[in-house]
Parts: structure tokens; sequence; C-alpha cells
């Protein structure tokens, strides 16, 4: 259980996606890959798949990962939700610090690198935080066939999201209230 909390969401190569409709009962899926040389080595080795389903439904969040790992959050304990873009900060760190040559000797080219990196690593984020602060998500990367989130799209969800974590969140919904 103490894992739980130390551990990164996944980041996808998004292969699909669909937004539902407010009174759908799925909300939200996403398909895509698990990124990585160890996801890409295990499931060429075919002990893992790196396939991953991401639903929101009205009433849990659902994840699939490779077909034998299911998790469910019940929407009803959701504290709060969070949907964005996102970037690897590290990346940045370590072309600054190449900048001002502390770790190379070529330090500009390895900053130019790193900083290029850090510009090809945005991902849009979802997650949920229940109420013991423990929380689920994805991360989101666009993948090679050209398959992207537009903003419209990311308004969608965010508002499908929002009225559903509202509409079904005992912390904002008095109808669980007891």
């Amino acid at each position: 259980m103490l894992a739980k909390f130390f551990q990164a969401p996944p980041t996808l190569l998004l292969k699909d996606y669909t937004i539902g409709k407010e009174g759908d009962k799925t909300l939200l899926n996403i398909n895509g890959l698990k990124t990585g040389l160890l996801a890409w080595l295990l499931d060429k080795l075919k002990i893992s798949s790196r396939e991953v389903n991401f639903q929101v439904q009205q009433d849990a969040i659902l994840e699939c990962q490779g077909g034998k790992v299911y998790n469910s959050t019940p929407m009803r304990d959701v504290y709060t939700s969070e949907i964005g873009y996102t970037n690897n900060k590290v990346l940045l760190f370590i072309a600054i610090g190449f900048c001002f040559g502390f770790i190379a000797i070529f330090p500009l080219l390895f900053a130019a690198l790193f900083y290029w990196l850090f510009t090809k690593s945005s991902a849009i984020g979802i997650s949920f935080v229940n109420q013991n602060g423990v929380s689920t998500g994805i991360l989101i990367k666009s993948s090679m066939t050209g398959t992207k989130i537009s903003k419209e799209d990311l308004d969608k969800m965010n508002e499908v999201i929002s009225s559903a974590t509202m509409a079904n969140s005992r912390w904002y919904n008095n109808y669980y209230k007891k």
C-alpha cells in the first residue's frame, strides 16, 4: 500500500481516445502504449503487454494495464481532479547545469541537447486524488501516428471530468453526505 504513494503515473503513447457527453456512462476512454525501454523489452519478450486502457466513468475510474492489472477507484471517493500540460523539469535543470559548465567539457552542446529534450517532453497529465491522498492517473504523449489531443478536446475533457467529479464525489455532492 505504501508503494502506491511513490508510484509515478504511466506515460502513454496515445493510440486513440474518445470523449463522451455528460449523460454517457463512459465519459473518457484513452488507449495507449506504455513508453520506455523496459516496457518495450517486456512486450517483445511476451512477458507483459504495453497496452493501457484508462476510462473515466460516471461512477468509477478504471485502468487496465496489459490486460492483467486492473485498478478501479470509485468516483465517490475522488477528492480532486487535475488535467493539464506538463514537462519533465529535470531535463531543464540539467540543461541549466550544463549551460554553466559544471558537468561536461562541451557544456553548451549538452545544454542545447537537454533543452531540446525538455521541449519534446511535453505531455498531458490527468490525475485524480482520493481522500487518503492516493492518486491515480496517466501522462499522455502524442504518438508517431500523429494522434494528438487538441486544445478543444482538452477543454472538453476538463469539463466532463469536473462535472462528473462534482456530481458523484461525496466531497461535492450532498446526496452522499450522511
